[in-house]
């Protein structure tokens, strides 16, 4: 007993150095975005140079083309120069040949230094996901441990007669579980991701559409304005072609699909209101949206964000409610009080937030360009989940496995009796078992629960045996869940 108290405690220190690790690896991380942000007000800084380096050399590469012309026309009509003009234009060459090497000089110097501050940013973001990794690890070992403790304390109230039956319900479940987990990633790798994606685009359309119709005054060729649900109707057909942009985009950006869809969403019921400060039309309100909803991604890639925090900083964002924790509306405006004032005017004014927005974010449109490891794993991972979700659109499986679910939900109705009475001779002998096994009672009853369900679903296929397909499905999904 003295020694399984040991090893506990030993566990609970190895346990302590891993969240201290993790608190270390948080804190690199920080840093490191601290370090990823003023890179890239390096690289717009550069990049502001650049173009005053070309803009102003450009002026005086123009004077000197004009003034070598003029020569060259006053000796196409003199026939010659005097030795002041051909000095002259000998100066004018010399000038023009100065400003293009002087020009080619600092242009090369300001992409160097474009490209090491890439570099520099690349490797930092590397380093982010090295410490990712380390915390994700960091965290399943901990569980691992807490699992382990668990255990010890099990095993010290046990019986060595219940430690062995209880090594032998691990083996079988494992085997059991292992299987299971294998079928359910193998399903979601195909045509469960298409379902996904189908599933996304379906619930979506429904959410998109009641933000437009309840945004917009929508009116019929005639000039009539429609009812609630004619608005909703035509609002469907309206969300079709937004979601089918959106699928679209999501391939160039650092977001998902569905995490495009939903930084879309936190916009576009505000953008909508704005009127024609955002837009003249819905449909270019909507195509703003879409464009700022890439800028937001990208943006939050560059600065090592996570995606499902964009949604929050799109919503403060355009609706003039930026706080400390507006870590992009901060960054683009310099402070949230600014972000906020900036909006609230641009407001007042015809397409006044859509060129703000379009004149603040088209600086930092050269970090979207940026090729990073996790973008090109996400354009996989997009195009995969796109390909699955027109094979089972296209094919009539999503709609034949809707149906299929539906009628099992009918079979299980209609045998109600038969699983009722099933369930009740089950909880009797349960009982008996636990009066007679009190220790091993809730591995017991685990398998017990696990027949009932078997027993439900042998009643449904009894009228249909295509429930078994779903039913197969759901209790994949449930059994990988634990």
């Amino acid at each position: 007993m003295a020694s399984k108290a040991g090893i506990t405690v030993a566990i609970k220190g190895e346990i302590d150095d891993l969240e201290a690790k993790i608190s270390q690896s948080k804190e690199i991380i920080n840093d490191a975005t601290k370090s990823i942000i003023s890179e890239n007000n390096k690289l717009i800084a550069s990049q502001e140079a650049l173009n005053r380096i070309q803009k102003t050399y450009s002026k005086e590469i123009d004077n000197a083309n004009n003034e070598i012309k003029k020569y060259l026309e006053l000796k196409s009509q003199n026939g010659k120069l005097t030795k002041e003009e051909q000095q002259n234009l000998a100066a004018a060459r010399a000038e023009l040949a100065l400003y293009k090497t002087k020009t080619k000089e600092l242009t090369d110097v300001e992409r160097e230094r474009q490209k090491e501050i890439k570099r520099n940013i690349a490797i930092t973001r590397d380093m982010q996901n090295l410490q990712r990794a380390s915390i994700n690890d960091a965290r399943t070992e901990i569980e691992t441990k807490r699992k382990v403790i668990e255990l010890e304390k099990q095993s010290i109230a046990s019986k060595n007669n219940l430690e062995k039956s209880t090594i032998r319900y691990l083996r079988w479940a494992g085997t059991i579980a292992g299987a299971v987990y294998a079928g359910k990633r193998a399903w979601d790798a195909t045509i469960g991701s298409g379902i996904a994606v189908n599933k996304i685009i379906e619930n979506n359309t429904y959410g998109i559409a009641a933000l437009i119709s309840a945004n917009t005054q929508m009116v019929d060729s005639l000039g009539n304005t429609l009812t609630p649900l004619q608005k909703f109707v035509m609002g469907q057909e309206d969300a079709k072609k937004v979601l089918a942009e959106l699928r679209k985009e999501s391939v160039k950006t650092a977001a998902t699909f569905p995490q495009l869809i939903e930084i879309f969403q936190q916009g576009i019921g505000k953008t909508l209101s704005m009127g024609d400060s955002f837009g003249a039309t819905t449909e270019e309100i909507e195509k703003n949206t879409i464009k700022l909803s890439a800028r937001m991604s990208n943006f939050a890639n560059a600065i090592g964000m996570p995606m499902d925090r964009v949604k929050e900083e799109m919503r403060s964002l355009v609706s003039g409610n930026a706080s400390t924790d507006s870590l992009i509306a901060t960054i683009i405006f310099g402070s949230p009080g600014e972000a906020n004032k900036a909006i609230k005017e641009a407001e007042t004014k015809v397409n006044g937030v859509a060129d703000l927005l379009n004149k603040k974010f088209t600086p930092f449109d050269i970090l979207a360009e940026t090729k990073t490891f996790d973008k090109s794993v996400l354009a996989v991972q997009d195009s995969w989940s796109r390909a699955m979700g027109d094979m089972v659109e296209k094919s009539g499986a999503f709609k034949d496995i809707t149906n299929i679910f539906y009628d099992m939900s009918k079979d299980i109705t209609d045998n109600t009796d038969d699983i009722v009475k099933g369930f009740d001779e089950f909880y009797k002998s349960a009982k008996n078992i636990v009066n007679l096994f009190s220790e091993p009672a809730g591995f017991i009853a685990a398998m017990g629960l696990a027949t009932v369900a078997t027993n439900v679903f042998v009643a449904a296929v009894v009228n249909n045996p295509l429930t078994a397909f779903a039913g197969g499905i759901i209790l994949a999904s449930e059994a990988a869940k634990e």
